[in-house]
């Protein structure tokens, strides 16, 4: 039998294993005023690891490797992308592994029962995600 086939499907399998822990683990929602590293620990971490560059305890057993989100601002030219990135996590922005099978659209997960699932406190919530990602961000090398 040839290994790649079933190779491709253990990690699909894994995908969808780690998509439903993710979703489990943030069942309950983050608190309403949670930082956006707590954030950023609770939806992200698992994929994108512990300092963002995409090395999470995840990561092996996903289709596409997660971005190294430390280098968001290099990749754009020196400029962080904060509308994009934005538009990534609510999944109005369709980026190869977000939104589809590999990494929850987050917009919804961060609606809380104890917020009313209020669409404002989600856009704050995200918001604070967004300036947590902008403060990770490499330095420019000189």
């Amino acid at each position: 039998m040839d290994r790649q086939p079933m190779v491709w499907w253990v990690r699909v399998l894994a995908g969808i294993v780690l998509a439903g822990l993710a979703a489990g683990a943030q069942a309950a929602g983050p608190s309403p005023e949670a930082s956006g590293a707590e954030l950023y620990k609770q939806h992200c971490a698992r994929c994108h690891g512990a300092e963002g560059r995409g090395d999470g305890p995840a990561a092996p057993g996903l289709l596409y490797v997660p971005s190294d989100l430390t280098g968001l601002s290099r990749r754009a030219g020196g400029r962080f992308p904060s509308d994009l990135v934005a538009r990534v996590i609510d999944g109005r922005a369709s980026q190869k592994g977000h939104g589809g099978t590999e990494m929850p659209v987050w917009g919804d997960a961060l609606k809380v029962p104890e917020q009313g699932y209020d669409e404002k406190k989600v856009r704050e919530s995200i918001a604070r995600l967004v300036r947590h990602l902008e403060s990770i961000q490499e330095k420019a090398r000189r």
